[in-house]
């Protein structure tokens, strides 16, 4: 399979195939260009390494500029993150550039969903309480980001074997 059959899909944008299962890439944004993102690297993972048919990655930091309406963000967010078969937390956190605040919400909305993997790496900042609450409910929990793509790919293999289905029949 190639990276062309892998849609990634920025805030504000829309999928482009609703059939194609959705792994949502939850985790801590960065606000200012002098902090790197996470995220190119996962997506260059996912591309190397997905090989099971069409794939959405949905990715909330937009192509340009965030919205100066922070509610568009938000929204894009929650209606995203709803859709998704799969919400991969990578939870990165540096309190000194990537606090993830609002990655906390998003976890403790999801984290009983069955929809979801804990990826931390060592080095992440106060992420044990997520790591423990993880564990407690059965969620995939691991350190690498190769790592977490990989349980990613597992859970999404086990819901669309549990569903029959190729999971994503709903539309944002």
């Amino acid at each position: 399979m190639t990276a062309a059959s892998i849609d990634v899909v920025h805030a504000y944008e829309r999928p482009r195939d609703p059939a194609a299962p959705r792994l949502f890439l939850a985790g801590p944004t960065p606000r200012s260009g002098d902090v790197p993102s996470w995220r190119p690297e996962a997506v260059d993972t996912i591309a190397r390494t997905w090989a099971s048919g069409p794939l959405t990655v949905l990715n909330p930091e937009p192509r340009g500029a965030f919205s100066d309406d922070y509610t568009d963000q938000y929204e894009w967010e929650f209606e995203h993150l709803e859709a998704a078969d799969v919400i991969m937390f990578r939870v990165a956190r540096r309190m000194d550039g990537m606090p993830a605040l609002t990655t906390n919400i998003e976890w403790g909305h999801y984290c009983k969903s069955g929809r979801v993997v804990m990826g931390a790496p060592p080095w992440g900042e106060r992420t044990r309480y997520m790591q423990h609450q993880a564990r407690r409910y059965g969620v995939p929990v691991t350190s690498t980001l190769e790592d977490t793509v990989r349980a990613s790919y597992a859970l999404l293999a086990q819901r669309r074997a549990a569903t029959g289905s190729s999971l994503a029949q709903r539309q944002p």
